[in-house]
């Protein structure tokens, strides 16, 4: 065993920058921890998770991490060779590929067991709606929501359970997807630490394997791993593929790797986000770096030319799974909104932008944007980093993330909500920040010693995080601090009890959303919603009709609206709603049959019989691809006998009873027994309807015309 050296200090410049800056970071984490535990704090929701625990968890912590960054420090080539000594027993010969699978599969089911309990970070709360009824190809994200489809077909039918709000089975349904892509992201994990150890020179092998283990640690502790911890947002996808590209780049520009390699990454990337066209100065860095050089220049173009078929390919494959679809169109349309858009000029600058940017980059932190800034300033000093290309390459790709972080401004879901946006950047900052600094040729126990520091900073911050979100009452507590502003919070925390079908609770906060801000068009229309699914028609009416008032292009509230008259009997006053739905959607079959008997009941009785035509056209289009869907008979059943073709309407409903005996078609068929003076089969047919479906709309006048006409 080495004697560890008696000397206190770091010899070189090199030395003293990275230790100096590891441990500014811990103490700055040290500070802002402590800070935003207290209540009057709330605006630094970047590290407030301590205050979500008792007192002296935060105590304990704070001083365990004092303790650490004091011994590597003051001794740290002891610290060096005491966490070699430790590692070296599972890294050397064989023993090392039995601890990476142990890891991985202890990594993995920590993802799971410790995964999120709540859906409403990012589009969570939108996702877990709409995955099991919406499969579009999502236009900034193509690749990402086509995996996140497959995902939740695979694994949805594995967690129904009819005692769950469908919500919640879909969030672990969704959350399979999350932990898969963080498997992946601990094995390339370790590829890319492996890669960034060979820019250390070591003694020997088994030190190499010691560093490579400590800086996989360091990149999985921070604090954009929540990602893998069942998190419902597809940016998990998204960055297994940045760190792949990162990886490869680091391979390539040590000469183990085509140039195709990063070159597939990068477009696999885009495929997942376009916003990955950031990482595109970087690539043309490496670019650059093959055609400067005569050996490398027949490969580089060789493999530049299967890219560019390759990304090709991909743009067409998109087009053709959705039509109309112009993926570089689109990522046209997103940079000249990102430079072009004058709205947020001013909050750019503004002190709400400072705070929100700092915090943002605290939650995916902690080294991330506070390591990497100190990393540039010395490859931009220091002339052995200016001739290194590596160093040109992470320069390039931390640059570009860092002026795409700056370029994001508040959105509708409130920036602390949209944390996963900065997810990657955080990646990209943390491993750039790593690369230029080994780059400096430390000495090897003070690299130990700084990782050390480095890894318990990052999980005295990442740890109570993931803890928070994992813990349902710590969780709720947490997203009724954050300052969104406009009613956001509130309107965050209603649909967190809607989820668990308190909702008591959800009108609650939907009210305190409404008081907080009289014009927050999502707690309009959620409280006119809660009313309409409770019943409470005519006190939903109001609210959704000054929904659609506020947003008319919005087809869903126009739809719940139709559905509150009808309840009160009101349908000739959603007329006007029907034709803006029925043009805006012409082949939806509901809203053409539903504008027929509203315009029925208003009286202009040629225009309703022009939609049920309209009606019909749709139905034998519809029933010739489904003939025995239950739903589509009965509609047809239904469109013919508001046509008065009874006859014809019999088949039809008689077909979808056979399919579905609790069909809607039984009332149906009453009406059309009834018509073609078959009394006897009629009442038989009513009298099922109502056994069948007791708020059958037309429930009175079938009980009236039971009483005029008894067996």
């Amino acid at each position: 065993m080495p004697r560890p050296s008696r000397q206190r200090g770091p010899r070189t410049s090199a030395d003293r920058f990275l230790f100096g800056g590891v441990a500014a970071i811990a103490a700055l984490m040290a500070v802002v921890h402590a800070v935003s535990a207290r209540p009057q704090f709330s605006w630094m929701w970047g590290a407030h998770f301590y205050r979500f625990y008792p007192i002296w968890l935060l105590v304990v912590a704070t001083l365990a991490l004092a303790a650490v960054v004091l011994a590597a420090l003051i001794r740290r080539d002891a610290v060096a060779a005491a966490v070699t000594n430790a590692f070296a027993p599972f890294v050397e010969g064989r023993r090392i590929y039995v601890s990476a699978a142990v890891c991985l599969v202890a990594g993995t089911a920590l993802f799971w067991f410790a995964r999120i309990t709540h859906t409403s970070l990012g589009d969570g709360n939108v996702i877990v709606e709409e995955i099991g009824t919406s499969h579009l190809l999502l236009e900034r994200e193509p690749l990402a929501s086509l995996l996140q489809y497959a995902v939740y077909g695979t694994t949805g039918p594995w967690f129904q359970d009819a005692n769950r709000s469908p919500d919640l089975n879909a969030q672990d349904a969704l959350a399979v997807g999350s932990v898969l892509a963080g498997f992946f992201f601990l094995v390339v994990a370790a590829f890319l630490a492996r890669e960034l150890a060979r820019l250390v020179k070591v003694e020997d092998d088994r030190h190499a394997r010691v560093i490579a283990v400590l800086l996989s640690l360091v990149v999985i502790t921070q604090g954009y791993v929540q990602l893998f911890f069942g998190y419902v947002e597809n940016y998990s996808f998204y960055i297994v593929g940045v760190l792949a590209y990162l990886w490869l780049a680091l391979a390539y520009l040590r000469g183990a790797s085509p140039l195709l390699g990063p070159a597939l990454a990068l477009i696999l990337c885009i495929a997942l986000h376009l916003s990955s066209l950031v990482l595109a100065a970087s690539f043309a860095m490496l670019i650059v770096f093959a055609l400067a050089r005569r050996g490398t220049r027949p490969a580089a173009l060789r493999d530049l030319s299967i890219a560019a078929a390759v990304g090709l390919v991909v743009v067409l494959v998109f087009s053709r799974l959705r039509p109309g679809y112009n993926m570089l169109a689109t990522i046209v349309t997103m940079i000249r909104t990102a430079f072009a858009d004058k709205a947020n000029a001013g909050y750019m600058f503004s002190t709400e932008h400072y705070r929100d940017f700092f915090n943002e980059q605290l939650l995916v932190g902690p080294l991330g944007m506070f390591l990497f800034l100190p990393a540039c300033i010395a490859t931009l000093l220091v002339p052995k980093l200016r001739r290194q290309p590596a160093a040109w390459f992470f320069l390039l790709a931390g640059l570009g993330y860092l002026a795409a972080c700056w370029l994001v401004v508040d959105s509708n879901l409130g920036y602390a909500r949209d944390w996963d946006l900065f997810s990657q950047a955080g990646l990209v900052f943390t491993i750039a920040a790593l690369a230029l600094l080994l780059l400096l040729g430390l000495r090897r126990t003070v690299l130990v010693a700084a990782l050390v520091c480095a890894l318990a900073t990052s999980i005295y911050h990442t740890v109570p995080w993931i803890g928070v979100n994992a813990n349902e009452a710590r969780s709720l507590a947490r997203l009724q601090t954050l300052p969104l502003g406009l009613g956001r919070t509130e309107v965050v925390v209603s649909n967190y009890y809607r989820q668990r079908g308190d909702f008591e609770n959800q009108r609650l906060w939907l009210k305190r959303a409404l008081q907080a801000n009289p014009n927050n068009v999502n707690a309009v229309y959620l409280l006119g919603v809660l009313d309409l699914q409770s019943g409470r028609y005519q006190d939903a009416i109001p609210s959704l009709e000054q929904a659609v008032r506020m947003l008319p292009n919005k087809l869903d509230f126009r739809m719940n609206l139709v559905m509150a008259l009808n309840a009160t009997n009101r349908m000739p006053e959603a007329i006007p709603h029907l034709e803006m739905l029925t043009r805006a959607e012409p082949d939806n079959l509901s809203t053409q049959v539903a504008l027929g008997e509203a315009l029925e009941m208003a009286g202009r009785d040629a225009e309703a019989r022009s939609a049920f035509e309209r009606a019909e056209r749709l139905c034998s289009s519809i029933v010739e691809k489904h003939p025995d869907n239950a739903r589509v008979n009965s509609t047809y059943g239904f469109v013919l006998l508001r046509l008065g073709r009874p006859d014809e309407a019999e088949p039809r409903l008689m077909k979808a009873i056979a399919a579905d005996p609790q069909s809607d078609a039984q009332c149906f068929l009453g009406y059309v027994l009834r018509d073609l003076r078959r009394v006897p089969e009629a009442r038989e047919r009513f009298q099922s309807c109502l056994a069948s479906h007791p708020e059958f709309s037309g429930r009175t006048e079938i009980e009236d015309w039971l009483r005029r006409n008894p067996p």
